[in-house]
Formats: structure tokens, sequence, C-alpha cells
């Protein structure tokens, strides 16, 4: 590799290096992943060390691209998060004055304004874990497709 060419792509790496928090979990990951399968993508594209199947490869390398992008967005299961704010109100915080216990910190607590009973509570926690359980099964099904896709396919994405 010549100096130019890396020090070319050294500069490409530095933007999504810079937004990229070691604590950022999979949202950086992932970022970090779909800049690789773009700069692939491209070299496909370009015929650069593949010669039969470029459309192919490009739309596996794609549909991995796209999966990446709608995990990021964080808008899994929107139209459930909003029926379920309209039903029972937006969620804001409370902080109770009084310390916990003789501790210092004081206790926060996650309110609706259409909770008005236990009874409404206990209904709306219920359905709360109900949403949070899909989003996290439709998240993890996504990961698994994204990365099925990359292990049927990735080791064609170079003669």
């Amino acid at each position: 590799m010549k100096l130019f060419d890396f020090l070319e792509k050294l500069i490409g790496w530095i933007p999504v290096l810079w937004r990229d928090q070691d604590w950022g979990g999979d949202y950086s990951i992932l970022e970090i992943l779909s800049y690789k399968l773009g700069r692939v993508k491209k070299c496909v594209q370009e015929g650069h060390g593949i010669k039969k199947d470029r459309n192919r490869i490009t739309k596996h390398i794609s549909q991995a691209q796209d999966l990446i992008k709608e995990l990021n967005r964080d808008e899994l299961c929107k139209k459930e998060w909003r029926a379920h704010d309209k039903k029972w109100g937006t969620l804001y915080m409370s902080f109770d004055k009084t310390p916990i216990q003789g501790k210092d910190y004081k206790e926060v607590k996650l309110l609706r304004r259409n909770v008005k009973t236990k009874k409404d509570e206990k209904q709306e926690s219920k359905e709360f874990k109900k949403l949070m359980n899909l989003e996290w099964k439709t998240r993890k099904d996504m990961i698994h497709k994204l990365f099925t896709i990359l292990e049927k396919n990735m080791r064609e994405w170079y003669d």
C-alpha cells in the first residue's frame, strides 16, 4: 500500500473514530461495521478484486448496511410506543425531596399523566414490560439477520 493511499484511508476513518465511544455499545460497533461495509461495497462496485457477481455482492452489503441503519435509528416498535404514550401519557420524571433510608440520593419516579390508580400503574407497567420485550426481541432478530447475511456472504466479497 502506498503512503498516499494509506493516508487517504486514515483520513476517511477519522470522522468515524471521532464519533466512536468505547462505552457506545452496539451503536458504535455497528457504525464502524457500516463504514467498513461501505468501503468494501465501493471497491466491489469499482471492480477491485471482484470479477463476477458484483451486483449480487453489493446487494448483500447494502442489505447489511440497511439493517445497521435501522438498528441505529433506535426507532424499533415506534408505532407501538406511540400507542402506549397516547393511552397512558408521555413518560416524565419526578424527584422525591426526601432522602431514601438515610442515603444522600433522592428517589426518582417515572410517571405518566393517565396513570391514576394502583390498578392503572400495574397495567401500564405490565404493558410497558411487554413493549420492552417486543423491542428487545425485534432488535435481537435484526442483529441475527445482519450477522447471518455476513456469515453467508462475506467470504465471496473478494476473489
